[in-house]
This record gives structure tokens, sequence and C-alpha cells, in this order.
């Protein structure tokens, strides 16, 4: 399947080690994660919003410690609570994506990125 040439992108098959994680929405989606400071759910939230512009056919789900999105709340389809963890905290928890992946095939975006071009197939 074709993906793209976006170097700050990482596309990921929802399996460890063979083993299939809980799906709950069919298809493909984007991943973000934003958690601590305000400033990641503003990068989250610009992140998304360009995504939106270039993409309005796959879902975004933002992973977070915040229960106030604000007026960021609309750019995302999905939010999946956060609950940080030993060992797991700042970008570490980006190992932990796996857990928290709810589609088919999941697209993982770092929020400080920007897509700029519609180049994902």
């Amino acid at each position: 399947r074709r993906v793209g040439r976006l170097a700050w992108c990482v596309v990921a098959i929802n399996r460890i080690q063979g083993k299939a994680l809980p799906r709950r929405v069919r298809g493909q989606g984007y991943q973000l994660i934003a958690t601590g400071a305000e400033k990641y759910l503003q990068l989250a939230a610009a992140c998304a919003a360009s995504i939106r512009y270039w993409d309005s056919t796959r879902p975004i789900q933002l992973v977070t410690d915040r229960t106030d999105l604000g007026d960021y709340a609309p750019l995302f389809d999905i939010v999946t609570p956060y609950t940080p963890r030993a060992g797991f905290e700042g970008p570490a928890v980006k190992l932990r994506m796996f857990e928290f992946g709810v589609f088919d095939e999941t697209m993982f975006v770092d929020a400080d990125c920007l897509m700029m071009k519609p180049d994902i197939g």
C-alpha cells in the first residue's frame, strides 16, 4: 500500500508480536499525542488543522492527559484519555502508541508536524 513520502511519519499496523490489539474504528486514521504542557495541545491542534485541510476523509485521534480541550475539541474525532505511567513521561509516551491505537491502520504523526501536501495514499 502506498503511503507517500512523508519522512516525519510512521505507519503502524496495530499489531504487536503477532497479537491483534482491540479495534474500535474500521479503516485508517491519524494518531496524535499531546501530554503535559499546554503548548503540546496547541501543536497537536495545528497539526490536526493541517491534516483536516489536506485530508478530510480520515479521522484524527488525540491521546491526551487533558480533560478540557476547549476550542480545539472539534479538530479531533476521537479523544483517548492518557494516564501517565512511570518511565513513560515526555517523548517516551510515544513508545506506548500501540496501546492506544483504535484504527485498523494508524498513522502516528508527531504533534509538531504540519501536513503540507495531500500525497498520503
